[in-house]
């Protein structure tokens, strides 16, 4: 039985949540000194954006390298030999010159510059075989190619995490195949998020958690984004796996920073994730069965007069509603009484005419959750996403690719909570409706990116308490954007990449102009040197309880609450000593001014003007990144290391001192490895290395008998905020997969994996708690304490 102080701390943490006090039009100090400094922040954005001009133009004013006479041009698409999907981002370069090219979103490339004659070119993309292309080409003519890769078998390819040719890999930039998350040790399920941790720059909260920190960010400030449709709570199991099934995305591009123009509205991060497209020769499919969830997809092609179109579908299930009946009926404690998630995904697209497709795709997933926890306090939880894009996309000329969306998100949150007789009740929505175009534009040695995007943003919080409605903080706003991006092949070895990003959110009218620069410099054929700058903007912020992920919500900017914003300083050497071996090294400085975040100090919001629920303040991360990688050998894989600090401080918490953030971690290690010890087997291993997170130790404690906010004296525990930091965290997980034929109808792919190989008792948290004898007891919470094993059978047909 707990005592009335679990109640009300308890209590605490959803009461916290639901007072958010009345939004009038009232100054405070922290504002009215964040308006005074904008207007000096719009005249340094517009000096840059006047810098950043200067630049191109001087550039661009250089003698040119085209020559239409003498000279020709190559364009076409690469795309997936098995699916038609196009490849964003792979490399595409003549054999023997220094030309070369990546592809656009949709997989289109242009090389101008070309010399007659007969050429070779080469293309490439993580997972798949490099194609080479021969083709003969006349002086001021353009010769259209389309080119098709053919993945590879998993047993040459290996679980290579990041990257394409180092030719022509971008400034913080990172790609991941749906078989790479597949390949990899995971805890229960394979996930995306998961995979994605394994990263150098992008840390993970705990061992119960998917969310992403990117070089020093919170994970609200990373945009999630599933074909146009921005997703608000990409989670299932309240945070411990993200949304994504593996069996239903394709490309997935990663930006750690210095993210190009067309995307915006976060501080720190971006993740482009495409809903996998149908096979476009022969049906295909699969059967995956774990633990946790099992999952079935299909794909395939169809014909609609006469046009040839593709077909996916995807759907996952829990699974391990037998385990917990098996744990009731054992009368272990604090089981739930039900669980379940589900999702399923379904994509289509039609090729209208030789130059126009059709795309649509859809998502809808949801948790339910039943959980007695303690003796006298229920959860009933339920939350989910749904999400759809249809999108039209036009070849104009040779050089000319358009597409516009109509993109959709809607994330509910229905938890409700009955603690010791009291009932609280959340109904959360967040809706997000936009419609964008974008166009492609290669023109010699520029290629021309531009698009606008303009949307609808609903926040809608409601409370209850005993059926009585608190007050509930709700949003309804226009949102509008639009980039121009340019990059310029000066000569073979200079690339020059300039845009400019400017963005509207109506909930303060708040306007702003955000320039971006990324240099390129090819040193020698196997070393490049890159530099970037960039100016973000954010509007959002999310409110996270931290005890579970349904009860989180968003907060936007206000007439009082100017958008956060921040600066980025990217570099980098990109490096290929051998064929078969790159080293890589990024270093980043961001900076994060006007950070508002919601106050969790007070116990009752009610009353409070808008601005005073929220803390101001700053706060920088720097870091290095180096990773050593080999992507085909009997042995391959990677080993990363990270060396970053991050701080943060604000106005309204412990007097303005700077703290460390519990993500700051000054070491993070990790290796990836793989062997091919027989043929058809495959072992995997890997391991990750981190400082221990930042956590307060408390040096004493007293009661506070006078808060009239509580029924009963309040223990008070004295200490610096995060100075203290628990012991490193280190893990291994290790795993086995075996091919081969399945009964002639198809293959399969058995997986035996033990998570926390060697048992390490890596800490969670502390829990601190005053005893009768006025001794402060400290009781420690493990992450996962034991090896946990993993069984799997996949079969695809």
């Amino acid at each position: 039985m707990p005592d009335d102080a679990d109640t009300e701390t308890l209590m605490g943490v959803l009461t916290r949540d639901a007072h958010v006090g009345s939004r009038k039009n009232s100054s405070t100090e922290p504002c009215k000194a964040a308006r005074l400094k904008m207007s000096r922040r719009t005249r340094v954005a517009s000096r840059l954006i006047l810098l950043l001009g200067m630049i191109i133009g001087l550039v661009s004013a250089g003698p040119a390298t085209a020559q239409p006479d003498t000279s020709a041009v190559i364009t076409g698409e690469v795309v997936d030999a098995q699916t038609g999907s196009p490849l964003p981002l792979a490399n595409v370069i003549v054999d023997g010159r220094s030309l070369g090219t990546t592809t656009d979103q949709n997989g289109r490339f242009r090389l101008g510059d070309v010399p007659p004659g007969r050429q070779t070119l080469r293309a490439s993309y993580v997972g798949f075989e490099t194609e080479r292309r021969e083709v003969t080409v006349r002086a001021g003519s353009t010769f259209n190619v389309r080119i098709a890769l053919v993945p590879v078998d998993m047993e040459v390819e290996g679980v290579t995490v990041t990257g394409r040719r180092v030719e022509e890999q971008a400034l913080g930039t990172e790609t991941m195949t749906p078989q790479e998350v597949q390949n990899l040790p995971t805890i229960l399920e394979p996930d995306l998020f998961r995979s994605l941790q394994l990263l150098p720059g992008v840390k993970a909260a705990s061992d119960f958690s998917s969310g992403l920190y990117i070089r020093g960010g919170s994970p609200d400030q990373t945009l999630i984004r599933l074909d146009q449709a921005t997703i608000y709570n990409p989670t299932h199991v309240f945070g411990f796996f993200s949304t994504f099934n593996p069996d239903a995305i394709g490309d997935v591009v990663l930006y750690k920073g210095g993210y190009p123009a067309r995307y915006g509205g976060r501080l720190g991060a971006v993740v482009d994730i495409q809903n996998r497209r149908g096979a476009d020769h022969t049906i295909e499919g699969g059967v995956s069965l774990g633990l946790l969830a099992s999952r079935a997809y299909g794909t395939g092609p169809y014909e609609v007069g006469g046009r040839a179109g593709t077909w996916m579908a995807a759907a996952r299930r829990s699974t391990i509603e037998p385990l917990l009946s098996g744990l009731q009926a054992a009368d272990v404690g604090d089981i739930p009484e039900g669980f379940y998630f589900w999702d399923v995904n379904a994509a289509t697209q039609l090729n209208v005419t030789d130059r126009d497709r059709l795309s649509v795709s859809l998502y809808a997933g949801r948790d339910q959750l039943d959980f007695p926890f303690l003796s006298d306090v229920v959860f009933d939880i339920s939350y989910g996403n749904r999400a759809g894009t249809v999108s039209w996309q036009r070849v104009i000329g040779d050089n000319l690719t358009t597409q516009v969306s109509l993109a959709g998100s809607h994330y509910f949150a229905d938890p409700k909570a009955d603690i010791a007789n009291t009932q609280f009740v959340r109904d959360n929505d967040v809706f997000d409706v936009a419609a964008d175009a974008q166009s492609t534009l290669s023109a010699g040695s520029h290629t021309l990116e531009g698009g606008v995007r303009a949307g609808r943003f609903v926040s809608r919080l409601r409370n209850f308490f005993n059926g009585d409605r608190n007050y509930s903080p709700s949003f309804r706003t226009v949102y509008g954007s639009a980039y121009l991006q340019d990059t310029y092949r000066a000569t073979d070895d200079w690339t020059v990449t300039g845009g400019v990003r400017a963005s509207y959110f109506g909930e303060g009218t708040n306007l702003r102009v955000a320039p971006r620069l990324t240099l390129e410099h090819r040193l020698t054929d196997r070393v490049r040197l890159q530099a970037g700058y960039g100016r973000y903007y954010q509007y959002l912020t999310a409110a996270s309880t931290e005890l579970f992920s349904a009860f989180d919500f968003w907060l936007t900017t206000d007439d009082q609450v100017p958008p956060a914003f921040g600066d980025q300083f990217v570099a980098g050497v990109k490096t290929q000593p051998r064929e078969n071996l790159r080293v890589d090294v990024e270093l980043y400085y961001r900076t994060l001014r006007d950070l508002f975040e919601f106050d969790r100090l007070y116990t009752d919001y009610t009353g409070l003007d808008y601005p005073e629920v929220f803390r101001f303040g700053d706060g920088y991360a720097a870091g290095a990144e180096f990773m050593v990688r080999r992507r085909e050998g009997t042995v391959n894989g990677f080993i990363s290391y990270a060396l970053s600090r991050t701080r943060r401080e604000f106005d309204r918490f412990e007097n303005g001192q700077v703290f460390a953030p519990k993500y700051d971690r000054l070491h993070d290690l990790t290796a990836v490895l793989r062997y091919d010890f027989a043929e058809d087997w495959r072992a995997t291993a890997v391991f990750t290395y981190a400082t221990g997170q930042a956590y307060t130790e408390p040096s004493g404690y007293y009661k506070l008998v006078d808060d009239p906010t509580l029924s009963r004296p309040r223990d008070v525990l004295q200490s610096d905020y995060n100075a203290s930091r628990l012991p490193a965290y280190h893990r291994l997980d290790v795993g086995v997969r075996r091919k081969g034929d399945f009964f002639g109808i198809g293959t399969y792919e058995a997986r035996m994996q033990l998570v926390n190989a060697y048992g390490r008792r890596n800490i969670w948290f502390v829990i601190f708690e005053p005893t009768q004898g006025n001794t402060i007891e400290r009781n420690v919470v493990p992450q996962i304490p034991v090896p946990l094993p993993n069984l799997s059978l996949t079969v695809n047909f």
